[in-house]
């Protein structure tokens, strides 16, 4: 969001809403199972964590990538 409208209450109806909708889809789809909600963000945007951490969200930070050659793997390759 540019900084000039920044503070004005914006981010946290957005926030509030796809945290309600969201709730309202896991309700729907798959109720069995716990949810667990998810998004990217700077780790050093404290505003950001402020604002998501108003409607419920808690910051983690934790980040992994898993890439193969899949012709070098057990299992991969030609036969």
């Amino acid at each position: 969001m540019h900084p000039e409208w920044r503070g004005r209450g914006i981010g946290t109806e957005l926030a509030a809403s796809m945290m309600q909708r969201a709730a309202a889809i896991h309700a729907e789809r798959h109720p069995e199972v716990s949810a667990l909600y998810t998004l990217n963000g700077p780790s050093a945007n404290a505003d950001q964590e402020d604002l998501l951490s108003s409607v419920g969200l808690r910051h983690e930070r934790w980040s992994f990538v898993m890439r193969a050659v899949l012709g070098d793997t057990a299992t991969g390759g030609a036969p």
